[in-house]
């Protein structure tokens, strides 16, 4: 190796910079699976907030009827 120039590999060139289609690929299916991870408790957490709002209508319903 001579100084200040770089070793070049066979098969690629020398000024190329940036990510391979595996690479890129990998990326996407790494970040699908966190967004159907995340998709998936947030879909629970608002089911279940919906759920307690419907249970405390019922309730306020409930006493608003028989407190009289």
């Amino acid at each position: 190796m001579i100084a200040g120039k770089p070793i070049e590999s066979p098969g690629r060139w020398p000024a190329a910079a940036g990510f391979t289609l595996l690479e890129v690929m990998i990326a996407m299916g790494n970040m699908a699976t966190i967004l159907v991870i995340l998709f998936g408790t947030y879909s629970a957490a608002v089911d279940r907030a919906a759920r307690a709002r419907d249970l405390s209508q019922v309730y306020h319903m409930k006493h608003g009827c028989y407190s009289s």
